[in-house]
């Protein structure tokens, strides 16, 4: 609920954005009373209703007959608890779209927003005892005077008004804002000028579309089919860096420059879903169908598969928006969007990512690209024969870009990494999931995950369902990326290694490669020609016994825990 009657339209858009991301997740899809009744308090809280109490919630939230008894019927209760334990589960592994998250004061029923410290205070955070660095961050924003993303809390805020300023403050503040007044003019005079286009500040709003009709309306089943396609759209849309997932009744200011429509019907040869990317303009850019045929968890998959090829960071959507950067990226999105744009390309970024940390330190896409620094430190430290632990200088960068995005998909890979080498297979779990969770549009890190994470599970009954999940998410990967990047590649490679199906390293392998043969990255050469070698040792055991001490120091480079590389090699070897 809003504090003062005049935020009450602000609050009202941030509230009903939030929700939205809430209710695409996996969390609320497997609690669909939970999604009603948050869907229910989400409109009241919208329209500033702040009648709402326990009869409401039972009878116009939850459906409950008009002569609900409050004092004999503890449904609504104990649904409002379980929603608060949903929320909070949610906040455990997703960012809040505004630095806002969404509560409910005990004792409450209406929807509030506030910082994720004051929210939900008790939340896992990235801590280590010995990081006296991050021990005093935790202590700040524990005495309230910063939000989690770092900005001042409204308490802190009226404190420091309330204290004045010096005149050496006044004096510096001055400076400040007159050096500000002439980069806003340079700025304006910069993006006016015919040859430059303006900086992108942030992803482009995404709009969502699924219309069904046919099959998909034939009974309660396909119903529910078409609401898990929906439901997965949303999250590839509301997770990826290249979109902001737009409000179903956007305003004419905020049109969005692209809807993904997903036609839920009958094809030809059955029920099918036909997926397109349209622009502001109306000019279809993209479309692909999938079939409904076998598993329906399959069709899922590659729905999802598909989707990843559109909102990923070497997607259409991504490919697009580099487009528009003008030689050099002016914005820390920009940044983003260069140094994903130029490792697909076989560009080397390591000049690129030192650039962009220098000129957006603080940016939450920093995180990424501390990441990116880390990982090629571990590479050198592999080839060097040293063994990777967390005493590594490169495990620090991990550490910092875990304190400015702990649900980084790409840090959170690489700390699982680590800790899977280190043998630490619980330390790396909380890690793995995070992962797994946030990469829904990163197709190569899932690969990856699964390549790796297969030397940690040791129980033989969860083994055969773990790789059963695994296996059918690598092939719809597979099926859905008919010409992947090299890293992709490699990665789906050893994933189809790791678990033992030499069916799928075939598939893998025939699947020709999207490559610059003309880029200067040496290390994305190195890995298509590793990869070609994996391709040839999978069907040939006399290459493999003759070549296995070269394979098996590359191999070291990408799998770094030696259980899961054994299983590789095991594999090559029958």
């Amino acid at each position: 609920m809003a504090d003062k009657d005049s935020d009450q339209s602000e609050f009202s858009k941030l509230l009903a954005e939030e929700c939205t991301r809430i209710l695409a997740s996996d969390v609320f899809a497997r609690a669909p009373v939970q999604s009603k009744l948050l869907s229910f308090l989400c409109a009241k809280g919208v329209e500033g209703d702040t009648s709402i109490n326990q009869y409401i919630v039972a009878v116009d939230g939850l459906g409950r007959h008009e002569d609900y008894n409050v004092d004999s019927d503890s449904y609504p209760r104990v649904q409002m608890s379980r929603l608060r334990s949903n929320l909070a589960s949610y906040y455990a592994s997703h960012r809040s779209a505004h630095s806002l998250c969404v509560y409910i004061k005990p004792g409450e029923y209406g929807l509030r927003l506030a910082s994720r410290d004051l929210a939900y205070p008790s939340l896992f955070k990235y801590n280590e005892q010995s990081d006296d660095n991050a021990a005093a961050i935790a202590k700040t924003a524990q005495s309230g005077a910063v939000s989690q993303n770092g900005e001042p809390t409204p308490e802190a805020a009226k404190t420091g008004m309330a204290q004045g300023f010096s005149t050496t403050t006044k004096v510096a503040l001055a400076s400040i804002i007159f050096a500000a007044v002439l980069l806003f003019y340079a700025s304006m005079q910069y993006n006016s000028h015919p040859d430059h286009k303006p900086a992108l500040s942030g992803p482009p709003k995404v709009a969502l579309e699924v219309p069904r009709s046919g099959y998909f309306n034939s009974n309660d089943r396909n119903r529910q089919l078409a609401a898990n396609v929906e439901r997965l759209a949303r999250n590839q849309i509301a997770e990826s860096f290249v979109s902001n997932l737009a409000m179903l009744d956007t305003s004419a200011d905020t049109i969005p420059s692209y809807t993904v429509r997903i036609d839920l019907g009958d094809g030809l040869t059955g029920p099918e879903a036909t997926i397109f990317l349209i622009d502001k303009a109306d000019t279809e850019l993209f479309q692909t169908s999938v079939e409904v045929s076998g598993e329906r968890e399959r069709f899922l998959r590659r729905v999802n598969a598909a989707l990843a090829g559109l909102m990923g960071p070497s997607g259409m959507v991504a490919n697009r928006e580099v487009a528009q950067i003008d030689s050099e990226p002016r914005s820390a999105y920009e940044c983003q969007l260069m140094i994903e744009n130029e490792r697909a390309q076989g560009t080397s970024i390591a000049d690129r990512v030192e650039s962009c940390l220098q000129s957006y330190p603080d940016d939450k896409h920093a995180a990424s690209w501390l990441s990116r620094k880390a990982m090629g430190m571990f590479f050198s430290q592999i080839a060097q024969g040293d063994p990777v632990t967390v005493e590594s200088e490169a495990w620090q960068l991990i550490r910092r870009a875990l304190a400015i995005d702990e649900y980084n998909p790409y840090a959170n890979f690489i700390a699982a990494k680590v800790r899977i080498a280190e043998g630490n297979c619980e330390a790396a779990q909380v890690f793995l999931e995070r992962a797994r969770d946030r990469s829904k549009s990163y197709p190569t890190l899932i690969a990856a995950t699964y390549a790796e994470s297969g030397g940690c599970i040791s129980n033989a009954e969860t083994l055969e369902t773990s790789m059963q999940e695994q296996r059918a998410e690598i092939l719809a990967l597979i099926e859905t990326n008919p010409m992947p990047p090299v890293p992709l590649r490699t990665n789906l490679i050893l994933a189809g290694l790791s678990m033992g199906r030499a069916d799928l390293v075939t598939m893998a392998g025939e699947l020709p490669v999207s490559y610059n043969p003309n880029g200067d990255d040496q290390g994305l050469a190195e890995a298509l020609s590793f990869s070609n070698e994996l391709q040839k040792a999978n069907g040939d055991v006399a290459f493999f016994r003759t070549n296995r001490g070269r394979i098996e120091t590359k191999l070291r480079i990408y799998i770094w825990n030696e259980s899961a590389r054994e299983k590789v090699l095991e594999t090559l070897d029958e």
